[in-house]
């Protein structure tokens, strides 16, 4: 192993571990375009560098018991293990390769493509009213509004995460046609008490302790089902529109079918599914598509 000297750190951390700027013009320019082509979504990473400046407290979210980005930046074992690896693998170790290998150590919770969400948005409910069950680092409220969804309601328990949704509605006003309404309110609550009918209803539900925002957390799988997955599924049966669509993402875990389990939880509450879409570069991740029977 290479010796790492305390001057490379410490010039490494004088970089930091934020990212550069992104225009909302531009942002708002390539995603508007974004289309569902052949059931393939796009996922360029266009929007975000936009949204880890907008939602800072993303690099504190952990993934089970490993530390967050922000932990792991200063810690000087996890740090130079990173400049380690690809030094080794014979690159410059410059702050963007160290900080993705950083990323990839800790699993640090990541972005939905906001391209992917403005797709889904524009083929599955054109100029609807959109439901973003948990705001969490902005991804799909993002690709909602440049889709010019005509109304999008974003709910999460995090402050700062309404926060930062609400900066972002302040950065779009003048770009894109879509309302919006960014509640500090746990989903629950919100779906149990709206009279609002959804074109379009999109989410990523947290799983287990997989990633921890703070909320929502469950002991075991078969309390993820009971306690969440199955009320959440009859709670949205009641919003939903009688054409609208349910846009889950969801990923297989270790001995753990998450998929399947998602699959039986929407097919016994009253659903049919439509379809099943690849997400991301990991096996075992789909985006189901979900109507009322």
């Amino acid at each position: 192993m290479i010796n790492v000297t305390t001057q490379v750190l410490k010039e490494l951390r004088h970089l930091g571990y934020m990212s550069d700027y992104e225009n909302p013009c531009d942002i708002y320019r390539k995603l508007s375009k974004a289309n569902l082509f052949n059931e393939h979504i796009p996922q360029s990473p266009v929007g975000l560098l936009y949204l880890d400046n907008l939602f800072p407290h993303k690099f504190l979210a952990k993934s089970g018991n490993l530390p967050s980005l922000h932990d792991a930046f200063y810690d000087d074992n996890l740090l130079k293990k990173a400049i380690n690896y690809v030094i080794e693998t014979g690159r410059n170790p410059t702050k963007d390769l160290v900080l993705r290998n950083l990323k990839f150590n800790i699993k640090m919770p990541s972005h939905f493509f906001p391209e992917s969400s403005a797709a889904l948005c524009k083929y599955f409910a054109p100029s609807g009213i959109i439901y973003d069950m948990f705001t969490g680092w902005g991804g799909r409220a993002l690709g909602a509004i440049c889709a010019n969804s005509s109304y999008l309601i974003s709910t999460d328990i995090q402050l700062n995460s309404i926060n930062s949704g609400n900066q972002m509605a302040r950065d779009f006003k003048e770009l894109s046609m879509t309302k919006c309404e960014f509640i500090n309110t746990d989903f629950t609550d919100y779906i149990n008490s709206t009279s609002r009918k959804f074109d379009a209803i999109i989410s990523s539900p947290p799983f287990l302790d997989t990633e921890d925002y703070g909320e929502h957390k469950q002991r075991n799988t078969r309390q993820w089902v009971s306690d969440f997955l199955i009320p959440m599924t009859k709670g949205l049966l009641r919003i939903l529109s009688n054409s609208g669509h349910i846009i889950i993402h969801g990923q297989d875990r270790p001995k753990v079918p998450v998929l399947s389990l998602i699959y039986t939880a929407f097919s016994c509450a009253g659903y049919k599914l439509i379809s099943d879409l690849k997400y991301g570069k990991k096996p075992g991740q789909s985006i189901l598509i979900w109507k009322k029977l």
